[in-house]
């Protein structure tokens, strides 16, 4: 994204001076996403298009039969995934994965408006006002080996409203999945190096040493 938003979006944006989502047509936000800038813009794609597969039906039912075999609790959230999509644009066997919506700062936040995007607190930001939305179904953080979104100031943020989000709406929220370019780990969709790389870096990992690009917004998250 380090790329893409100065030589892409912006470039793209600048005669009308919008966001890239409200250029190419915005629609109502179905799923939040929390990811590191830094990460190869194809992994981050290829794992959206992993999570949109799996939450519009196309590898529900492989999904469903590896939650069945683990846990009772896997179960639970698979029975609640079904629910969640079939309240939405459709069931989970007709939706197509080329409709799920997301937001994603870099193409929804207006890149030439941003003070007016994070607000004076973090109640007022973008990022806290679409994560709340009524549509937004759960929050879909992009994973690489490095766990690279948990270093991050932003993406912690957006892991703590989601987990208050998870203990407190009482339906159509389905919480935090963690999304890799080859597949969704909390449906076991995770390659084996991928999910061992991961879990050597979480044992290491201190979530206080978090950092963002701009000391202000650390501030305000910190508060």
């Amino acid at each position: 994204m380090y790329y893409v938003c100065p030589n892409i979006v912006l470039p793209l944006t600048k005669p009308m001076k919008l966001s890239y989502a409200e250029l190419a047509g915005p629609r109502p936000v179905e799923w939040f996403v929390s990811h590191f800038w830094g990460m190869l813009f194809q992994d981050s794609v290829s794992s959206l298009r992993k999570h949109a597969e799996m939450v519009s039906g196309k590898s529900a039912s492989r999904c469903g039969g590896l939650h069945s075999r683990n846990s009772s609790s896997a179960q639970q959230r698979v029975s609640k995934l079904d629910k969640t999509f079939k309240s939405g644009t459709g069931s989970l066997e007709t939706a197509s994965w080329k409709e799920t919506s997301y937001w994603i700062c870099t193409f929804s936040n207006n890149q030439w408006e941003l003070m007016h995007e994070l607000g004076s607190s973090w109640e007022q930001s973008s990022f806290y006002l679409a994560l709340r939305s009524p549509g937004c179904k759960g929050t879909a953080m992009i994973f690489d080996e490095l766990a690279m979104p948990l270093t991050r100031s932003w993406c912690l943020f957006e892991l703590l409203q989601t987990f208050q989000l998870t203990g407190t709406r009482e339906a159509g929220f389905t919480g935090l999945l963690l999304c890799t370019r080859s597949g969704v780990m909390n449906f076991g969709a995770c390659s084996m190096d991928t999910a061992i790389s991961i879990g050597v870096r979480l044992s290491s990992l201190r979530l206080q040493d978090a950092s963002a690009s701009s000391d202000k917004d650390k501030r305000m998250i910190d508060r």
